[in-house]
């Protein structure tokens, strides 16, 4: 006769965990745009649709330590006009001109531009995904920077002219 064991591995019956890293709220400045939080290895993804290609989002982050990188999706968006990231008192703009395919800016601990690596505390990269209507736009703070508990990102797409 045969004897049949079964196995009870805890870690399979046990509910999924809730994501590490830091938590946020999230609020849209547009009624039709949606979005969607996924933890990154590198920070939290935030996959934002923006059905005009003009909006904004303010994140307050409500518990968790602050992430050294913090990346936003722009799904719809095929260029990026204008893009300003408030972070605390700084107040940082950006753009991608139409058919780049990337473009970085680096700002010092005031918000101000600069090109010397040594003075760099944040640096944004939009970056065009190939065959896709997405601008990926990656903040990424230097070592012993951290963002405030409480960011805006406001964008457009492109000018009505």
């Amino acid at each position: 006769m045969r004897t049949l064991t079964l196995l009870t591995l805890s870690g399979l019956m046990q509910a999924a965990a809730p994501p590490k890293g830091p938590r946020y709220t999230a609020a849209l400045g547009k009624a039709d745009d949606r979005i969607e939080q996924v933890v990154g290895k590198a920070g939290p993804i935030f996959r934002i649709t923006s059905k005009s290609g003009i909006g904004s989002i303010v994140l307050t982050r409500t518990e968790g330590p602050p992430p050294s990188q913090v990346t936003f999706d722009l799904i719809g968006l095929r260029t990026l006009e204008g893009l300003t990231l408030t972070d605390g008192p700084q107040k940082m703009s950006a753009s991608l001109p139409r058919g780049a395919p990337r473009a970085a800016f680096w700002f010092d601990k005031a918000g101000k531009p600069t090109r010397d690596p040594k003075a760099t505390a944040l640096t944004l990269t939009l970056t065009k995904k190939p065959g896709r209507p997405i601008v990926e736009v990656v903040a990424a703070y230097a070592p012993g920077i951290a963002p405030s508990a409480r960011c805006t990102l406001a964008w457009v797409n492109e000018y009505r002219r």
